[in-house]
């Protein structure tokens, strides 16, 4: 072992709000799965900070990407997952309007592409909520309801539309990943529906599909939620970009067995 002399490991970067931050704390946390799927390959960092918007994350960015690598290591998958508290209503203090939003994450996306040149940059839309569930919860809690079903659904419309989509088909090395569709499958096909139609579509995967498993508090990721997206994200790496940092193409830095350390000739100095 006396070759290797840099211990580094190049690295994942998780992105958001309260949902990353609970990525490793949480049962069946997406953040472990990605550490699972990676093991003794790439570290995998958290950056999730309760609360935070595109607005508030935005300048602390670039000084997030200086300062989570140690010497000599990389980047090379950053997920950002934002949007949940940009879309409360317009008098919560989190609120950020639709158009400012679509502008932050364009600037995010950007900013992560030029500090790290390599990385694949996965943008994770905003979950959907269950209202009724949510607006119990949090009123016993002595908060007020500050965000809706179909409010949530226009901002991940538009980071659908209007960041990853685009994205996606200029650059090979950002990806968009579906929140809906990996929480509500098949039924997410309904998604573009307007009026009465949309209404009763709403109230269906919130009564049937978002359980207490996936949104235990109506918000954030539950056991169900956490492995649907973990799921998601291991697939969308391996699938798109499996030959470069899938976990088969990620050679491991101490690769020696440990058997081999037996022999003196090879036990570390």
């Amino acid at each position: 072992m006396e070759h290797i002399r840099n211990l580094a490991h190049d690295q994942i970067l998780l992105l958001g709000d309260s949902i990353t931050q609970f990525a490793f704390s949480r049962e069946n946390g997406f953040g472990s799965a990605i550490a699972d799927h990676y093991q003794r390959k790439l570290d995998v960092i958290c950056r999730g900070l309760s609360g935070y918007n595109t607005r508030w994350m935005k300048p602390l960015l670039p000084s997030i990407l200086r300062t989570t690598l140690p010497p000599l290591a990389r980047h090379r998958v950053i997920t950002l997952f934002l949007g949940a508290n940009d879309s409360t209503h317009p008098e919560s203090p989190q609120h950020v309007p639709l158009r400012e939003y679509v502008m932050n994450l364009h600037d995010m996306i950007a900013t992560i592409r030029v500090c790290s040149p390599i990385a694949k940059v996965i943008l994770i839309s905003n979950p959907p909520i269950n209202e009724p569930r949510f607006s119990r919860i949090w009123a016993e809690r002595g908060c007020t309801k500050d965000r809706t079903f179909l409010n949530t659904l226009a901002y991940y419309r538009a980071t659908r539309d209007q960041v990853g989509r685009p994205w996606e088909q200029r650059d090979p090395n950002v990806a968009f990943l579906d929140l809906y569709t990996a929480l509500l499958g098949d039924a997410n096909a309904d998604r573009n529906l307007e009026g009465p139609a949309l209404i009763a579509w709403a109230e269906r995967v919130q009564r049937d599909i978002l359980s207490v498993d996936v949104l235990p508090d109506g918000l954030h990721l539950g056991p169900a939620g956490n492995q649907r997206l973990g799921d998601a994200l291991i697939k969308l790496i391996e699938t798109k970009w499996g030959s470069e940092v899938g976990a088969e193409a990620v050679e491991p830095l101490i690769n020696i067995p440990w058997s081999e350390l037996e022999d003196p000739e090879n036990s570390p100095p």
